[in-house]
């Protein structure tokens, strides 16, 4: 019965991502299922949190050193689209300079994923408006 009920939920996963992969595009499903900057750091230099029109909430939380931003990671409640484009947007901030990463756009992780319906465009700016206010703070 149990084997039978795993065989079941697989079967029923599979789906999910066949039909996001559809609606979303892979490089989406990429992120939503393999995220590498999920998380809240312990340990960190500068840190915002946002609550986007949607109800959810971003955290983002960043390691500054020696202007660089040497880790980056992100929390979120809200929606795989809220997960996926924190994601992109950490992904992008990783590496820069503090001036580089405040000229991050939303339009630079829709490059990433441009399959994004565009009612769920809304999910492109918090990250990005949580990373200014994160490194515009002292």
């Amino acid at each position: 019965m149990q084997e039978k009920l795993a065989n079941i939920c697989d079967e029923i996963q599979k789906k999910i991502y066949q039909e996001t992969t559809v609606e979303f595009g892979e490089e989406f499903v990429k992120r939503w299922t393999n995220p590498n900057f999920v998380g809240r750091l312990e340990t960190y230099t500068h840190m915002a949190k946002v609550k986007p029109s949607c109800g959810s909430v971003l955290e983002i939380y960043i390691v500054l050193e020696e202007d660089k931003i040497k880790e980056i990671s992100f929390y979120t409640d809200g929606c795989g689209s809220d997960f996926v484009c924190a994601e992109v947007a950490c992904e992008l901030a990783l590496g820069k300079t503090k001036d580089q990463a405040l000229t991050l756009e939303s339009k630079h992780i829709l490059q990433v994923i441009p399959k994004l319906p565009l009612d769920k465009h809304g999910a492109l700016y918090p990250p990005i408006k949580a990373l200014q206010e994160a490194l515009q703070k002292p």
